[in-house]
């Protein structure tokens, strides 16, 4: 059971941060960014996961979707029409004239 927990609380973060810190700060810093922009690092990473867990455990119902409109979104560009047998003939034709 302590394994599954030590996963759980993030005990797998945890080391890798710890490792990259020690071993590669820059790459630690690009890896990590958003963690050190909100203040988290290896020694606090479980506290962190505790309370998510503990959120999650007191209202287990997923967040609303976000409704999103059509016009604004940015679709991909309707595929060209298939030219027909006749129109490949004549468009044949206008190549060689």
């Amino acid at each position: 059971a302590d394994v599954h927990a030590d996963k759980i609380y993030g005990g797998h973060v945890r080391d890798y941060m710890e490792k990259l810190k020690e071993d590669d700060p820059e790459k630690y810093a690009k890896h990590f960014s958003k963690y050190i922009a909100e203040n988290l690092g290896p020694e606090n990473l479980k506290e962190k996961y505790q309370d998510v867990h503990r959120k999650i455990r007191a209202n287990p119902s997923p967040a609303p979707k976000k409704k999103r409109d059509l016009k604004e979104m940015k679709l991909f560009p309707a595929r060209p029409k298939r030219l027909t047998a006749e129109e490949r003939r004549q468009r044949r034709v206008e190549k060689i004239k």
